[in-house]
């Protein structure tokens, strides 16, 4: 059964989307061999067959069957924390009699891209992407209001590892590469603006999929290449490739654990705690004064709770005697694309638009 981005799916207990592997060698080739580095080319699709030993059509149909059940989000670009827009984590402490009703408001702001009930009396977390600050703070100004809670927002201040790649061939380790430096901010041309706004909805999975975004951009496929390839050499990108739902590929025991470090000691910890193989997420977060002292945060994912306790303790032994808290996720609301809202205009696409 296909799995939507937005159906509520239980992530205690197997659920009708939830499947523990790829369903033939194919799938798994391509799930796992193009988490990045997808080509830039006019077909892209036929470097995958040739790589894997299929045919173009037989490729094609198989990305769409995997989009179709779920184990693919989309095929796109991950961009650099702060490289685009303006985007932070936030939580709400919601009555356990209201999560259902309360997660509901929050995941139909298009602004959030991801919502999960966790175990803790701050129980729902959220991801909101704006295109400013001062779009992002009137996002979390409405759930206030719409709600009658107030949230905690808690903006990244450096990442020690962040790459949800998931190696579908040795389930305890992530799709680890070198890290790259961070990107400064960068400001968007209209044009660009258009662009970035429409990999967020994903690659088509057709022949010639740039060619189909250019011309939702008005642009020429060229062009559009030139400029994916421009943003990924120069990290704006952090990469470009099929984006996998974990819980879809079996990846069911997952929890975000939380310390209160001293600042001038996190980064030398949060480094070594994204080394762990199975932790997907670390970084320093602003904390919340009176209501949330936690500043270093993991994400592990596993696929038995068994090897979630075994990462979970090793953590424990990196990070030493903090105040800590365990989170361990109980619902998903919602996983998609960040949605920026970033202002397009009518901008003609020209040679400095395009370079610049």
């Amino acid at each position: 059964m296909a799995c939507d981005a937005d159906r509520v799916v239980r992530m205690s207990r197997p659920a009708t989307c939830s499947r523990s592997a790829p369903r033939s060698d194919r799938e798994r080739a391509l799930l796992n061999g193009f988490q990045r580095g997808f080509p830039f080319v006019g077909e892209p699709f036929e470097i995958l067959a040739q790589r894997i030993g299929a045919t173009t059509p037989e490729v094609i149909a198989s990305l769409q069957a995997s989009t179709g059940s779920g184990a693919i989000s989309r095929i796109g670009a991950v961009f650099a924390p702060g490289a685009i827009g303006s985007s932070t984590l936030a939580a709400l402490a919601v009555p356990s009699v209201q999560l259902a009703s309360v997660a509901a408001a929050v995941s139909r702001h298009p602004e959030v891209s991801h919502n999960y009930a966790r175990a803790d009396h701050v129980n729902l977390w959220f991801v909101v992407s704006a295109a400013d600050l001062s779009s992002r703070a009137a996002v979390l100004a409405a759930i206030a209001e719409e709600t009658g809670l107030a949230p905690l927002a808690m903006p990244l201040v450096e990442e020690y590892h962040i790459d949800l790649g998931f190696d579908l061939d040795e389930p305890n380790a992530t799709l680890r590469h070198p890290a790259v430096r961070q990107p400064a901010r960068i400001t968007l041309t209209p044009v660009q603006s258009r662009l970035a706004s429409r990999l967020q909805q994903g690659l088509p999975i057709v022949v010639r999929p740039f060619a189909a975004i250019a011309a939702d951009v008005g642009a020429t496929e060229t062009q559009v290449l030139d400029v994916l390839q421009a943003w990924t050499t120069e990290g704006v990108i952090r990469r470009f490739g099929i984006i996998v739902r974990h819980f879809e590929l079996g990846f069911g025991a997952n929890a975000m654990a939380v310390w209160d470090i001293e600042d001038d000691r996190v980064a030398a910890v949060g480094l070594q705690l994204a080394e762990l193989p199975s932790v997907r997420l670390a970084y320093r977060r602003e904390r919340v004064p009176g209501r949330w002292p936690f500043n270093l945060y993991a994400m592990i994912h596993a696929r038995e709770q068994s090897a979630l306790q075994s990462e979970l303790a090793a953590a424990k032994r990196i990070v030493g005697p903090y105040p800590s808290k365990l989170l361990a996720t109980v619902e998903r609301y919602k996983q998609r694309a960040a949605q920026f809202a970033l202002q397009g205009g009518g901008e003609a696409w020209t040679k400095s638009t395009a370079s610049s």
